[in-house]
């Protein structure tokens, strides 16, 4: 076997589109965004067997440290047959040596890999599928693991729900969404809200709409810049698209009346819709952006990555149709399955509103899927154990300035 420091960009492609453990995170594409919309370097390394046939890749992340010094990171990596110890061992002893003599003090990996089977509620089967021998081999050949976490420590979620397509009808899909799921998707489509497929154009709604989730959520968003990056670059190369839901206000109005004639013998019902419709008759704006998300399709796989919704509209369950819309849209592009990106490993957590996280992807009828975690592999012992500790120096003296 032979060591290569930089697979070419069509070589490199073309192994994905062979191998079963892709991600888009380990795309040429992504690593690329990187480069723009993070300002750090993609590196794309590979493994050739005897007869110069490519058999494993791995791209990374440089995060440049100091005095030449670096970590970095490989999102979903590797990509080869985790099946084949002597190509994955191989592959890390090379690793090992090239980040000696560059000055990487660690890399950090987490595998696209499950770790155990899960049922719904996050509870282990008894008997079910696992990769233990393999996280324990992983071990063996040096990689310290991070740790089982639950919420979103690592750096991509540890646990997601993922609604296969494979032999399916679409209407089997949406019959295997939650019946209150169905509902809240008719109960949308009858206030009239309209989800289109965004183009550059509505960037801007995106990023407006991705502040207001931020301030809600309470998280730090890219920049807009970072947003636009990601879709020239995602896009260009077909891989991401972006879809707008609007609400107008008349329309609105319109299947509240429908609504309350439906309802009339619900006297709380009733109540809800008229609060609403005095709501929407304050309402001067004609047509209302309320949710704005960005999907990726890469190699037949979907993944809901980056949404953006005002709270102040959740009245007209938007959200509900937006998610059927992105999901039909990826079934329609003839994907295997569709990747609900990130749920904590906990359904009852009480950190922020997690557990609500779990709990409206749960309603896709997908099922769960536990990762193994993040891994260092460690080329410079004493620097890794050094960093954290600068780190906190570094940020009391920032605090105390």
């Amino acid at each position: 076997m032979k060591f290569i420091e930089n697979v070419d960009k069509k070589r490199y492609q073309a192994f994905l589109k062979k191998c079963k453990y892709k991600n888009f995170l380990q795309s040429y594409e992504w690593g690329e965004f990187c480069r723009v919309g993070k300002k750090k370097e993609p590196f794309y390394f590979g493994v050739e067997d005897d007869n110069n046939n490519l058999i494993g890749t791995i791209m990374m992340i440089k995060t440049n440290l100091f005095m030449g010094y670096s970590y970095m990171y490989a999102p979903r990596g590797f990509v080869l047959d985790y099946s084949n110890k002597e190509l994955l061992s191989f592959f890390t002893k090379e690793l090992k040596k090239y980040f000696r003599m560059n000055k990487v003090i660690n890399m950090i990996v987490d595998p696209f890999l499950s770790y155990q089977e899960l049922d719904n509620d996050a509870n282990i089967i008894e008997g079910g599928k696992n990769n233990y021998e393999l996280f324990q081999y992983l071990l063996s050949l040096g990689y310290r693991h991070r740790g089982f976490t639950k919420n979103f420590e690592s750096r991509e979620p540890r646990y997601s729900f993922i609604i296969p397509f494979s032999n399916k009808s679409f209407d089997e899909v949406y019959n295997g969404f939650n019946k209150s799921m169905r509902q809240n998707i008719r109960r949308a489509e009858d206030l009239g809200v309209e989800v289109v497929h965004g183009s550059e154009k509505e960037l801007d709604i995106f990023n407006t709409l991705m502040k207001n989730t931020s301030i809600r959520d309470n998280f730090i968003p890219y920049s807009d810049d970072y947003y636009k990056d990601f879709y020239k670059i995602m896009n260009g190369a077909n891989k991401a698209e972006l879809f707008v839901a609007y609400i107008y206000p008349k329309k609105v109005l319109a299947g509240i009346e429908r609504l309350k004639e439906q309802n009339k013998s619900k006297p709380t019902s009733i109540a809800k819709l008229s609060t609403m419709q005095e709501k929407y008759q304050k309402e001067t704006r004609e047509k209302i952006p309320v949710n704005a998300h960005m999907i990726v399709i890469d190699e037949g796989h979907a993944t809901a990555l980056y949404a953006g919704n005002d709270s102040e509209f959740r009245d007209t369950y938007s959200n509900y149709l937006m998610y059927y819309t992105k999901i039909k849209y990826a079934y329609e592009k003839k994907c295997i399955d569709f990747d609900l990106f990130g749920v904590p490993g906990d359904p009852h957590s009480t950190y922020k509103n997690l557990a609500g996280i779990f709990d409206f992807k749960k309603q896709f009828g997908g099922y769960l899927v536990e990762y193994m975690g993040d891994f260092d592999l460690i080329a410079y012992p004493f620097l890794y154990w050094l960093m954290p500790k600068l780190k906190k120096v570094y940020h009391f003296f920032r605090r105390n300035k």
